[in-house]
């Protein structure tokens, strides 16, 4: 489901000197190499506001489903940068958006202290 509705827009993961290359580039005034923030970062930050399984899984298909600023939990600059993303939830099942909701939640497990202590922003 990652590879079919997520990945040409999130990579899973970047390493801190992908990080520091892209926030050069972005200073620099040019886009990053992907249209929105890494699917590790976006874990870790969810669950900084949704920390259970459950909060998390609804927050997610809600929010893949009916995006906005209002409700999302990015940094300002993720949005500055990304804007708000399109709503691809509304093409997919409910089954597929728990899924890849539950699959978000359980393949990264860094919490974002770590997440920023390791890529500081």
């Amino acid at each position: 489901i990652y590879q079919n509705n997520c990945s040409m827009c999130h990579w899973e993961t970047v390493s801190p000197e992908q990080i520091r290359d892209i926030r050069k580039m972005v200073k620099e005034g040019k886009k990053p190499p992907f249209k929105a923030p890494p699917m590790s970062e976006v874990s870790a930050r969810v669950k900084k506001f949704y920390p259970s399984e459950r909060e998390f899984v609804n927050f997610v298909k809600d929010y893949i489903t009916n995006p906005s600023k209002d409700k999302g939990v990015c940094l300002p600059m993720a949005y500055k940068i990304f804007g708000v993303m399109p709503p691809v939830g509304k093409n997919m099942s409910e089954d597929s958006k728990e899924a890849v909701a539950k699959w978000l939640y359980y393949r990264f497990k860094m919490s974002w202290e770590e997440f920023m202590e390791k890529h500081p922003h």
